[in-house]
């Protein structure tokens, strides 16, 4: 197969190997090849994704800026219908006050801090998790945030 690349929020992506793999079809890749995909890549998956495939970027494109905004440990993703619509402060819930709001911050930001690196950790090793993880989890659950 002939090099595949694309360009996502300015940063250059070789999808040559990953093509075959990708869920929704080669097909799909090469109808944005050697363009700037970033809009068609954020219209269908989250940011985390390209966390996950950091080792595919081969360059940056020069002169250019990110123009989106990575994520912090316990932000919500701004892509419409990804969240709990009662997580979304245009919505709200009658249901649900500021503490409910906290501790869900509280725990996603527990997960994405310690929870996500160690799956992906040992998805990749075929390892079982660490029982760091696991004693850090367990005093998460009994002395909560």
């Amino acid at each position: 197969m002939m090099p595949l690349h694309v360009i996502i929020d300015s940063k250059v992506y070789d999808l040559t190997d990953f093509a075959d793999a990708h869920p929704g079809g080669v097909h799909v890749l090469l109808q944005v090849a050697g363009q700037d995909a970033t809009s068609e890549f954020y219209s269908m998956h989250r940011h985390e994704i390209l966390t996950k495939y950091a080792s595919m970027v081969i360059g940056t494109i020069r002169g250019e800026t990110p123009q989106v905004i990575e994520p912090k440990a316990g932000d919500l993703c701004p892509i419409p219908y990804t969240e709990p619509m009662w997580l979304s402060l245009e919505f709200g819930s009658p249901y649900y006050d500021e503490s409910h709001l906290r501790l869900q911050k509280e725990a996603r930001v527990f997960v994405d801090e310690y929870v996500r690196p160690e799956a992906l950790r040992i998805e990749e090793a075929g390892e079982r998790p660490s029982a760091e993880i696991i004693k850090r989890m367990a005093y998460v659950l009994f002395f909560p945030f």
